[in-house]
């Protein structure tokens, strides 16, 4: 019988089709299906609290497909340039990654 976990895991196949809602972008040199979260991003914002760095990019993508979780502070080659993390959360199989744009 099936867990609930297990109906997550697929349920990231629908999330992260490029018909639906992710599309395809180039990280650290291998092309991953990833969804940029803009909503997610200036919700942040409005939340924050002065001083508290919010980043250029957020995006979720599949624990199987990117690898080991980012941690912060790490560089990250995205789409050909530069950023750095400022915040990983690992969620129901996936990552949701916060960026920075690096200046070179």
């Amino acid at each position: 019988m099936a867990g609930f976990k297990d109906y997550i895991l697929k349920d990231l196949d629908v999330f992260f089709n490029t018909d639906e809602l992710a599309s395809t972008h180039t990280i650290n040199g291998k092309e991953m299906d990833i969804i940029i979260d803009d909503d997610l991003l200036k919700e942040r914002k409005l939340k924050s609290a002065e001083g508290t760095f919010i980043g250029d990019i957020l995006f979720s993508v599949r624990k199987s497909e990117f690898g080991k979780r980012p941690y912060n502070e790490e560089v990250i080659i995205f789409d050909g340039s530069t950023y750095r993390v400022t915040d990983s959360q690992e969620e129901d199989g996936m990552y949701i990654i916060e960026m920075e744009k690096r200046m070179s």
